[in-house]
């Protein structure tokens, strides 16, 4: 589940992650491995807690520019095409170097900020 929120400490729109997951070592990998990777492409974990048995969140800053899909269908222009190409490639690179593996990459699971 994810939830688009105000975080008024921080005051900053964030997202907000609801996972469940057996409980367990295994159970927060996902932020845990999200949380070590540091590029401009790979968005920052902010913030993970556990909220009950088998169920926990994290979360990230919101990007405004909505996701892949979204540009996809504006329509861009072939420089920016690429662009963005290569910031998904740099990205899954950063990723991959943490030998973490993205299970669901899709133009929906890719968010733009500032398009």
């Amino acid at each position: 589940y994810l939830f688009f929120a105000h975080n008024r400490v921080l005051d900053r729109a964030v997202a907000i992650k609801f996972y469940e997951g057996e409980p367990g070592a295994g159970q927060h990998l996902e932020p845990n491995q999200l949380a070590r990777i540091r590029s401009d492409n790979v968005l920052p974990v902010l913030d993970a807690h556990a909220v009950a048995d088998g169920w926990a969140y994290f979360v990230t800053p919101r990007c405004h520019g909505g996701d892949l899909d979204d540009v996809i269908a504006r329509g861009v222009s072939a420089r920016r095409a690429v662009d963005i190409v290569q910031g998904v490639c740099h990205g899954v690179s950063a990723m991959h170097a943490e030998r973490f593996l993205h299970r669901d990459l899709k133009p929906g699971n890719i968010v733009m900020d500032g398009e």
